[in-house]
This record gives C-alpha cells, sequence and structure tokens, in this order.
C-alpha cells in the first residue's frame, strides 16, 4: 500500500462515470466505474448525481489504500473553462459549476477540464503523442473533438473553446442554416452512421463511437451498404484532420475514442487521403492509452497541481 499522497481522477461519459485514487508518482491505487441511473430522473441531473455519489465513494476509499486526496481533477465531454461546463451537450449540462460543486462538497482544490484536452495531455506525457513537439486528440465518443497540446501545455484558446472541430463547416451550403448543440461536420458525421445508432434501448444510443463500431462490424461482413458509409465517413474525419493540420500544423494526430477497436485501418485510410493534399501532413498514430487517456491526462494535471499546491505551503 502506499503511504503518499494521492488525487482522484474522474471521468465522464454520457452513461458513466469513472473513477481513481493515484498517488502523486502516478500510481493508481483504486478504480471504480459508476454506471449512471436514469429510470424517473432528469437525465441532466442523473448524471450530476452520480458524478457526486462517485466523487465520495472515492474519497470514503481512500483510507483504505492509505492515500489521503489532496484534490481532484474531472474530465468531461464539452467546453470547459474556469471550472464551469459551459455546453456539454452530451451531458445536458449548461453554465454548470462542477470544480464550485465538489469544492463546496469535499473541501478539496478541483481541476475540470474537457475530455479531449485530458485525452491529449495524457497521450503527450505517456502515450503516442511522448516526445512530440505539437500533437493533437481527435476524439471519436459522443460526438467528435479534438485536444491540442504545444510544447507541454494544453491549447484551449479563448473562452476554452479550442478544438471543437464538430462546428468546422463543411460547404458554402452551411450558410444557409445554424447550429446549436451540435456543429455542421459533426451533423455530416452522425448522419453518415445514422443506420447504425441502437434504437433498441428506452434512450436511443446516438453516439458516434458506438454506431462506428457497428458500421464497421457489418464492413468485415461484406455489407455494400457500410462500405460506402465506411468511405464517406473517412472522407468527412480527412477533411476535419485537412483543417486543423493547415492551421496548427501538429507533428501528429493520435486517433482516440472508438477509433480504437479500428485503429491501423483508420490510420491507413485517413493517411491515403491527406499525403498529397496539404503541406506537411502530421503523422497519424492510434492512440496507445486507448480508454486511459483522458483518466490518465486529467490524472497528470491534478498531480501537477497538487505539487505546486505543496510547493507553494
Amino acid at each position: 500500500m502506499s503511504s503518499h499522497r494521492a488525487i482522484a481522477a474522474v471521468d465522464v461519459t454520457e452513461a458513466n462515470a469513472r473513477g481513481r485514487i493515484v498517488d502523486l508518482a502516478g500510481i493508481v491505487l483504486y478504480e471504480f466505474n459508476r454506471p449512471f441511473r436514469f429510470d424517473g430522473v432528469d437525465p441532466a441531473t442523473a448524471r450530476l448525481d452520480g458524478v457526486l455519489d462517485l466523487v465520495d465513494h472515492l474519497i470514503e476509499q481512500a483510507p483504505a489504500v492509505h492515500a489521503p486526496i489532496t484534490g481532484i481533477g474531472i474530465a468531461l465531454p464539452g467546453i470547459t473553462d474556469e471550472g464551469y461546463v459551459t455546453k456539454a451537450s452530451e451531458l445536458e449540462w449548461r453554465d454548470v459549476p462542477i470544480a464550485d460543486i465538489l469544492r463546496e462538497r469535499t473541501g478539496l482544490p478541483v481541476i475540470a477540464e474537457n475530455d479531449a484536452n485530458a485525452s491529449v495531455y495524457g497521450e503527450y506525457l505517456h502515450g503516442a503523442a511522448r516526445g512530440e513537439q505539437s500533437a493533437i486528440a481527435l476524439v471519436l465518443g459522443t460526438g467528435i473533438g479534438a485536444g491540442i497540446a504545444s510544447e507541454g501545455r494544453i491549447h484551449r484558446g479563448f473562452r476554452s473553446a479550442a478544438g471543437e472541430v464538430g462546428y468546422l463547416l463543411t460547404s458554402t451550403a452551411s450558410f444557409t442554416r445554424y447550429f446549436t448543440d451540435h456543429g455542421d461536420a459533426e451533423n455530416a458525421i452522425a448522419n453518415e452512421l445514422a443506420p447504425w445508432v441502437d434504437r433498441t434501448r428506452p434512450h436511443v444510443d446516438r453516439r458516434i463511437g458506438p454506431a462506428f463500431r457497428r458500421m464497421m462490424a457489418e464492413v468485415e461482413t461484406g455489407d455494400a451498404d457500410a462500405a460506402r458509409a465506411r468511405d464517406d465517413f473517412f472522407d468527412h474525419i480527412a477533411l476535419v484532420c485537412a483543417a486543423i493540420s493547415v492551421v496548427l500544423a501538429p507533428s501528429v494526430i493520435v486517433l482516440a475514442g472508438a477509433f480504437a477497436q479500428y485503429s491501423d485501418l483508420s490510420v491507413e485510410q485517413l493517411s491515403r487521403r491527406l499525403v498529397g493534399r496539404i503541406p506537411s501532413p502530421p503523422r497519424l498514430a492510434a492512440s496507445s492509452l486507448r480508454f486511459d487517456a483522458a483518466i490518465t491526462g486529467i490524472g497528470e494535471l491534478a498531480i501537477a497541481r497538487a505539487r505546486e499546491s505543496t510547493y507553494l505551503v
């Protein structure tokens, strides 16, 4: 057992919250997954209640691993700025002061971060972008987003909205519409995957990532419609990669989230679409942390904050 201090790292998705107790050397001491319970409860409230229950559970477990928790890091889908989730369509949250809520509940310092930013930070320190000068993590999950890291720092942009690549415009026809919860590029990608959305549950699973995996499974059976949809899907993803590459010129784009199961194929599909079309195409790489990327990254950010606080005392 560790006798050192620790942090709590939390990764929130549309369906569950996953938590870890991690000591300040980065060693995982405990892990727990909390599926959200939606029966008879407003979904946004159910997710917040689930996050709070998970954090309570982690703090209760800390004495058993002999590592007092000194801070909390939480990674969330959506725009997260200065501790506020300003917009997270996946969670149905708007202007939720998640850091303040957790700080008031626990008395601990809290860092809240967009999950794509947390993912690129994890890959930058421990994964497929390690040793690179600049990197982007392109995350396929409930929607699509990008985390940007350069020279050891996350680039968040104005109001922490950098990396919202789902809002890239796809053509001049985009100017005839307005986009609120989902952007033009994300809508186009979701439309390609619509036949593979799971509608068998009471709560329709509209996440892009699971639909992508179901589509690819049918491609493997020889389904012609799925193969055509695959080609259109990767066309749209390549346009996203091209746009962020010519503006930011990253040395590597890490394909994360639902790309993991088909990582080699995804790298091949996107590489051949970019070569000869943009200057200096980045290296494309599969995430080596896979579904641990966001929780690893937010853990490292919380550890860095905890160490800074120690030095200031």
